[in-house]
């Protein structure tokens, strides 16, 4: 769907769309692309969704998620 606005990027566009057709599970690859500003501007936007959606996202090195207040994790 095009939006041509510039007030969003891809991602949020992307987002966008999904919650208006009910997604609320999802798997974003590519956010941590190989530029810092696209990256930090994509994980603020994410932020952003987190309530919105069950969010997964990764990328070459793991899988990545929001701690919104507390966070536990036994093992290695």
């Amino acid at each position: 769907m095009h939006r041509p606005e510039q007030d969003s990027n891809d991602l949020e566009k992307a987002l966008i769309v999904c919650r208006e057709r009910g997604i609320r599970r999802l798997t974003v690859l590519g956010a941590t692309g190989g530029r810092l500003d696209h990256t930090l501007t994509n994980l603020s936007v994410l932020a952003r969704y987190d309530c919105v959606f069950e969010l997964t996202v990764l990328d070459r090195y793991g899988r990545l998620f929001l701690v919104r207040e507390r966070w536990t994790h036994a093992g290695r």
